[in-house]
């Protein structure tokens, strides 16, 4: 009898922390306690330290992709069909009661807003979504190609990536290679590749190494961060230096970040079931109405309060934030299953499996 493969718990607890330190770079960014706190260079530079550390949330969301999907034979279509699917609904419905109620005087932005909320994607929003859509239709064919690499070719490949995406956009502060500093799925394909060796190979480093090293790269990243917003002018073109999903040392403490949570053993299903909707709460906070209305410069209501309860008011709205977005992609799932709309999907996902024929 084959032993059911346990859950490893500490995946989901990552996929969490992901999302919500997406949503922290969200309202620390959009929401102004970047910009609008630049008389106080205490205060504005702790914010861009909070920023800098969940900076690599990106970067881990996908290296755990590779890390899940480096062994699987085969995807299934119904799983990226589904989250277009999710893109489409709440692209319509958050649209439609933005307008229905005229919330934030929406309707006087006129058709072309409207237009643009209603397909996001199409004025370059939902880029991370987009770009993991391409990924995971690219996951079979990746997984073909590196299993034809050793292990001693995959490392090398890896390295060779990392030294030109990487090393070579940092030091010449230019995008040479049109990767646009990590916001594209060539990108995500790489830090695929990265989550795939680690499955793969079964690399391990000891939890306290894992952390030291993570501990000082942070540290000097951060230093280079802060260095580079303090002493540069904002048109230099090292002004976001250390500051990049593609910047070396954010590269490195992904990867050590998500060394040190496999190496956790954690029993707790709660994460899993928060976990597992990490892409819908994507979706919903980041559609352009939300997020050039909703959350554009209103963390400032927060600076009244002293920085401690400011800090706490910040991850508090940012676990609200994800809280909400999961009931309310509850509800939209259950809408999904009696409209026999989540039936579609997976008769759609079937027939396109068969069309691609995969093996």
């Amino acid at each position: 009898m084959n032993a059911v493969k346990e859950r490893n718990y500490s995946i989901d607890l990552l996929k969490f922390i992901c999302m919500l330190g997406i949503i922290i770079l969200h309202l620390t960014g959009q929401g102004g306690l970047l910009k609008l706190s630049v008389n106080n260079y205490i205060t504005v530079n702790i914010y861009r330290i909070i920023n800098n550390i969940f900076l690599a949330s990106v970067n881990v969301f996908c290296i755990i992709t590779g890390y899940l999907y480096a062994e699987k034979k085969k995807t299934h279509c119904k799983n990226v069909i589904d989250i277009i699917f999710t893109m489409i609904f709440y692209s319509i419905i958050i649209t439609v009661v933005f307008y229905s109620f005229d919330f934030y005087n929406v309707r006087n932005l006129g058709k072309l807003e409207l237009l643009r909320s209603l397909f996001p994607p199409m004025v370059g929003r939902y880029w991370f979504v987009t770009c993991y859509v391409f990924l995971f239709f690219m996951i079979n064919y990746i997984n073909k190609f590196l299993n034809i690499l050793n292990k001693k070719q995959h490392r090398i490949l890896i390295i060779i990536i990392f030294v030109f995406f990487s090393l070579f956009s940092e030091m010449g502060a230019y995008d040479y290679f049109r990767i646009q500093w990590g916001y594209s799925p060539f990108w995500l394909i790489y830090l695929y590749m990265i989550g795939s060796y680690i499955k793969k190979y079964k690399i391990k480093i000891s939890l306290k190494k894992c952390v030291l090293l993570l501990l000082l790269c942070e540290g000097g990243n951060i230093l280079i961060m802060l260095f580079a917003k303090n002493f540069l002018p904002y048109n230099n073109i090292f002004y976001n230096l250390g500051n990049n999903y593609n910047s070396p040392l954010i590269v490195i403490i992904s990867i050590l970040f998500f060394y040190v949570f496999i190496n956790l053993n954690i029993k707790n299903t709660l994460f899993s079931k928060l976990g597992k909707y990490s892409l819908s709460v994507i979706i919903i906070h980041s559609h352009r109405l939300i997020y050039d209305l909703v959350i554009n410069n209103n963390m400032i209501i927060i600076k009244k309060y002293n920085f401690v309860c400011e800090v706490l008011l910040l991850l508090g709205g940012a676990l609200l934030i994800y809280l909400l977005c999961v009931i309310i992609e509850i509800i939209k799932r259950n809408i999904f299953k009696i409209t026999k709309i989540a039936s579609f999907i997976s008769k759609l996902g079937d027939k396109l499996d068969k069309k691609l024929n995969i093996n």
